[in-house]
Parts: C-alpha cells; structure tokens; sequence
C-alpha cells in the first residue's frame, strides 16, 4: 500500500529544476497526448475569448495529468510509466495509487485563463510547490501559501490536493472525503488561510495521527461504506448479434459483451458501472423493445464478481416479472443500455419488488416530477385551462419531489426558489432576442458624460444553463461544496470541462441539482430569432450526459466566443395557448423537441359552481367546439373564484363575453350559434323572459344580447331580457 509515495516525492524534486522551462513540460504534454494518454488541456484563452496555445504553466497543474478523476489505474500506471523515463526517476511505478484525492477531469488547471489571470499567479504556485517540497507547513511564507489561495480557480482543497501530492508525510489534503471524516472527529476543516491551516494540522495530528496517506485512504473508505447500501441493476442479454439470455439463466449468471479496453462510449459506460456493482446487489436480466417495451426475465443476487471478464454470479431469487412500458425514472441511463442502474425507487419496487401487475405499466404522478418524463414539456390548451397556474407547482416538485402543501405554500416555494437561481421565470414576446435569451452585446451605464461602452453578457438561459452545468461537476467532484463562486468563475470552469471534451465521462448522480427555466407564451416570441441554430441543443441525446447513446453537442458561441452546451438536469417547462393566433409560430422544430401535454378544461374542480352554471358552461364549450374548435373552449380557471350567480355574472361579462368577441370577431352568426339565440333550437339554455324591466328580472344572470344584436355596442350593453332556461 501506498508505493505512489517514492515516485510521486522524487518526481515532485525533478520538477522544481523546471521552472524556467515550461515550454518543455508543456512539450511533454503534446507528446502525451500523441500517445494516446489523454494528459490535461493545453488551449488557453485570450483577453477576447479567443483560443491560444497555453504559454506557460505551475508544477501542480502537471500533476494533475495523473490526478484527475476516473483516471483509472492502468492510465495513470501507464502515464507514471512514461514520465519515469523522460525524468529519469530511479523510483518503481506504482503498483497502487491508495489515498491519492484528484480533482475533478474538468477542473486540472490552477489557474484561469489568460483573459483573466493574474501576472503574478502562475510564479506563485512555483513558488509556494517549491516551499512545499523542502519544508514542514511551519516553514511556508504564510503571505505566499494566502496569496496562492486566492487565485480565481484555486480553494483550500484544491491547494490543499496539491501540497499532498508533492509532499504526502507532511500535508493534509482537504479534499471531500477527509474534510467529511474530520467533521465527524470534531475537527474543524474551515480553511481560509495558512493560520487556519497549521491549525487543521494540528489537530488531525492530536486526533487521528501523523500518517497523511493513511488517514487520506481511511477517509476514502469511510465515505464508501457510508454509501454502501444495496444498489439495483439492470443488464441485457444481447451480445452484437448473439442472443445469450438462455446461457445467463441456465448458469445464473451475467457477463459484459464487450472487450474492456474497446473504446466505445457505450463499453467505456457500460465498464464504468460494471465496477460499481458489487456482493449483495440484486440485478435483472432484461429485454427491451418490442410490442411489451420491457420484459425482466430473471432476479437474482449478486454472489460472486470477476472483475477481469467482467461477469456476475447470481442466485435466482423468486420474484414475480415485469412485462410492460419500460417505468420512467433512470438516471443517466436508458432501458436500451447494455447496464443500467435503478436508483428510483418506483423504478425498483416495480422490477425488484412486484409492487406493480406484471402487464401494468409505471406511471408516476402526473404532476410529481418532470425527470420522470422529457427534458423539455410544454403544457398547452385553451384560455384558462391553469397551464401558468401549474408550472409553478410542476417547476417546484421537479426540484423537489418530496414537497408537500397547497398552491399558496407552493407559490411561496417557487418564489424562493427563483431567489436561489434554481428556477428562472420568462414571458415570450415578439421582440424578445437571441440578445436576451442566450447572449449578446449590451451598453454599460458609466458616469455622465463618459464615453459609452458596450460588453458581452448572458442572457437568462446561457446563465442558467452554466450553473446547472457548475452544479453537475461539483457533485462529479471532490472540491468542497461550501465555496461561493461567482458567475464569471462557474462560467470558467464550465468552459474548460466542455473544452476537455470529455462530456461522456461525467458519471450520472440522482444528486444533481435540477434546475428548471419556465417559459410563458412560448408561441407567442418568434422561436428562431431567440434561439437560432441552439435550438438543436435543447434535444435529449444533445445534452451533456443524457443518454447512452451520447453525442453531446457544444457550440461556440458568436458574440463571446464561449463552448456552450445544455446540461441534462436543466428542464425547460413552457405554456402555450391554442387559441392565440401566434400558434403558427409554433413550428415543426419546436414541436419536435418537446413533449406537449395538453391541459383538458375541468369545471368539476370549481367548487363553488351550482349544477345550472356547470350546465350553462358546459353547453356553452360544446358549441363553441363544433362552431370553432376545441382550442377556443372557455377554461375552467376564469371561475374559481366565482361563489354566487353575481360573481358568475361579473366574470362573463368582464372576461368571457370579450373572449367570445375576439373569437367570432365579424362573425355574429357564429357568436349567435354558440350563445344559443335560437329559442327554438334544442339544447338552447337562453330563454326570454316576457316583459321582464323590474330591477329583480335586470339581476338575473345578465350576461347575454337580445335578437335585435346588430352591432358591437349591443353586445357590451348586455340585455336583462334573458336568463337560464
């Protein structure tokens, strides 16, 4: 255990000789990558966002070539391998790598781009990796250790990893896992400068002992028998062409298809999972497509693992079999992926449990989480049908599926939520741009008189996209989640993981943050002027991590030059009414990439409404459905509020009765059909009432025009000559 130790400190010596020769470590990375090794990044970005070769660069961010995540160990042995030889290190190559913290794939460099890095960051980070090497934390300049710490892209664990790497027997990392195992030993592990350092020192010292490496792998494990508790998996039984699912179930067993060095995504993924499962899983054994869509034709535990041809030993457990639609509700996968992990637990009582008939398929709740359902879900019908009124309650249970309570506590919810950056709320409208939707290029106001000046901003979306995006490779990560980034931060470190494009390798947590941008009037703003050619990314297997079948699209983007692609976990909920005119804006490539879901009109849930108004309302949506169509109908929402005929009254004449004028506008026979002027007509519910002029027979429901209807002025002056029938 731990023969990184020798090679890693000896390696850490040889470097310091480098710092008047970057170019030659950044030539070294060239090579790397022409090897096939996948070292760190070398493009940097200049003051107008433009890519230039990266110049120069610190010892730890060399390191991180080899201490990355799910840099897996042949990698990383190979890597070691070749460095041994160019540094000539008498060391042997690691037979482990126990104890070693990595940052995450997208975030190796130490410094920010040239557009923003300081002149002095880079002569720093030699400075205090130099003072790292020789000397005890006691020792460090505790100025230079502060001012490597406030670098743009660097915290204390990020500084912290590094320190260790280069000096593992004398520095404590503060990556997740110790800071976790440090907690729980009451040990403060607040770092914010090197006086709050030496003293994290010390007590781990007075705590847990000297043996860095050692309380790093104690860590590791802590944090993984923590979340050691029975996963459920799913795998297939087609191998290419060959059917194999007779020899699984006859030799209770499972196996991976694929070679494990080919280089697929799918195999990569299907590999990545496959080192998750472990003794006491239970799996499955599935088919799917076809006219069932799912079929599981065997349960069993996970009793044995054989890592190298990658199979399973199972034991048939006696469980009843799903047959059906394959249940929504997989993370980061599909049911056509070789492996799939289940994590929802409606997913898991139904395949694993038989808490679901064998034919039944799942549906979850229909307004219980959109991660159940497409990404993108616009909710449409006719005026009134509540599609406003439900995205907020559909937007705050995506974010949180456990949320409980009425609409006023939902309400009250949503509007924290959008305080926090979690849900962005917009209104469509004809001159709404690609400007202030995605990005673009916008005055700043100076002092009066000053010349004026102009700089490229995001707009709601590209905002929201990032931090969805951020929030994705935190939880990817082992830096700390109590770090305040700011927007142009988390915008940086977006831009160098989609510039890695390593987007497949992001592995898939239920954890994520979800993040929900809710559009009124989608139909209402012109699609292509504010979306343009982005309306492409918004699809599922565009997005960064979505699908198995990946191919995750990334853009530059023409007025800041930044990648940009949309993360999985943002949802994009939108309304659209039927009825508007602008419907036709609507076109095939919005109506393509969004799952529409149209809201029925529903009189039954406005309580307060007699027999006779649900009758009227009822008669009334009928006929303006055959006149018309069934976009034009009357929703239910004019009349919640509505508790006696003088509130009906007041809500027909102000609010339905100018609908209906906008509807049959210059069409009076039509208006006259769906009132029912026609006394004779069967089904009409207007009756006249005879003579009626007393103030008693005016208070009567007065809400329609009388025969002699010729004009405008008529139909706003209403008559009290008529009533329910």
């Amino acid at each position: 255990m731990f023969s990184w130790i020798p090679i890693y400190t000896e390696f850490a010596e040889k470097l310091m000789a480098y710092r008047d020769r970057q170019p030659e470590l950044l030539g070294m990375i060239h090579d790397l990558k022409k090897q096939g090794l996948k070292p760190i990044r070398t493009e940097d970005k200049d003051s107008e966002n433009r890519p230039i070769p990266l110049a120069e660069i610190d010892p730890f961010t060399f390191f991180a070539n080899f201490n990355r995540g799910r840099f897996n160990k042949e990698s990383r042995s190979e890597m070691m391998e070749w460095f041994k030889e160019k540094f000539d290190l008498l060391s042997a190559v690691p037979e482990d790598f126990e104890g070693i913290p990595v940052v995450p794939p997208f975030g190796a460099w130490f410094f920010p781009y040239a557009r923003k890095r300081q002149a002095d960051d880079i002569p720093s980070l030699w400075e205090l990796a130099k003072a790292t090497v020789s000397n005890a934390p006691e020792k460090l300049d505790a100025k230079l250790f502060d001012r490597c710490l406030r670098i743009r892209t660097v915290g204390p664990a990020k500084l912290t990893m590094g320190m260790f790497w280069i000096n593992p027997r004398r520095y404590i990392a503060l990556d997740e896992n110790n800071r976790k195992l440090f907690e729980e030993n009451a040990i403060d592990s607040g770092v914010r400068d090197m006086s709050s350092y030496l003293h994290l020192i010390q007590s781990v010292k007075a705590k847990l002992g000297e043996d860095y490496p050692k309380i790093s792998r104690m860590a590791w494990e802590h944090a993984n028998e923590t979340t050691d508790a029975k996963k459920y998996w799913a795998g297939g039984f087609q191998w290419g062409e060959t059917r194999k699912l007779e020899e699984f179930m006859e030799g209770n067993f499972w196996q991976i298809g694929w070679d494990k060095d080919d280089p697929k995504t799918a195999a990569k993924k299907t590999w990545d999972y496959f080192e998750q499962v472990k003794v006491g899983d239970e799996f499955a054994i599935k088919g799917f497509g076809g006219r069932n869509d799912l079929v599981i034709h065997y349960i069993g535990e996970v009793v044995h693992k054989t890592t190298e041809d990658g199979s399973l030993k199972l034991r048939r457990l006696n469980r009843p079999l799903y047959k059906g639609k394959g249940p929504k509700g997989l993370t980061g996968a599909t049911w056509f992926d070789t492996l799939v992990p289940i994590t929802s637990q409606t997913v898991i009582d139904a395949i694993f449990r038989g808490e679901k008939s064998s034919n039944q398929p799942i549906e979850e709740p229909n307004h219980a989480n959109l991660q159940t359902r497409s990404a993108n879900l616009i909710l449409c019908g006719p005026p009134g049908t509540g599609k406003t009124y439900q995205t907020i309650e559909r937007a705050v249970k995506i974010i949180d599926r456990t949320f409980s309570g009425d609409h006023a506590a939902c309400k009250e919810k949503f509007d924290q939520l959008i305080r926090e950056k979690r849900i962005a709320f917009i209104t469509f409208h004809q001159s709404y741009s690609y400007e202030d939707f995605v990005e673009g290029i916008r005055p700043v106001l100076g002092q009066k008189g000053a010349e004026p000046r102009y700089e490229c901003r995001a707009g709601l979306f590209k905002q929201l996209a990032v931090n969805a995006l951020f929030d994705c490779l935190q939880a990817d990560s082992a830096q700390p989640t109590d770090k305040v980034y700011t927007d142009d931060e988390k915008s940086e470190i977006v831009q160098r993981f989609l510039a890695e494009g390593d987007t497949d390798q992001l592995k898939p947590e239920s954890q994520w943050k979800p993040y929900v941008l809710v559009i009124d009037e989608i139909n209402r703003g012109n699609i292509s002027k504010i979306l343009g050619e982005l309306i492409t990314l918004i699809e599922p297997d565009k997005r960064v991590r979505q699908s198995d079948e990946q191919n995750t699209l990334v853009v530059t983007l023409p007025y800041s030059g930044d990648t940009f692609a949309v993360p999985g976990n943002l949802f994009l909920l939108a309304t659209m009414n039927t009825a508007d005119k602008s419907i036709a804006l609507v076109d095939v490539a919005l109506r393509r990439r969004f799952e529409f879901e149209e809201l029925p009109v529903e009189f039954g849930v406005c309580k307060n409404l007699s027999d006779k108004m649900r009758l009227v309302l009822g008669r009334l949506n009928e006929r303006i459905t055959l006149r018309k169509d069934r976009d034009h109908q009357i929703g239910h929402a004019y009349f919640m509020s509505v508790g006696d005929e003088e509130s009906f009254d007041r809500t027909f004449r102000l609010q339905i009765i100018p609908l209906l004028q906008e509807y049959f506008y210059n069409d009076w026979d039509g208006l006259r059909y769906v009132l029912g002027e026609n006394l004779q007509e069967e089904g009409s519910f207007i009756r006249k009432i005879a003579g009626a002029k007393d103030r008693e027979a005016r208070n009567k429901w007065q809400w329609f025009f009388d025969a002699r209807i010729d004009d405008l002025k008529c139909l706003q002056a209403l008559s009290s000559n008529y009533q329910i029938e």
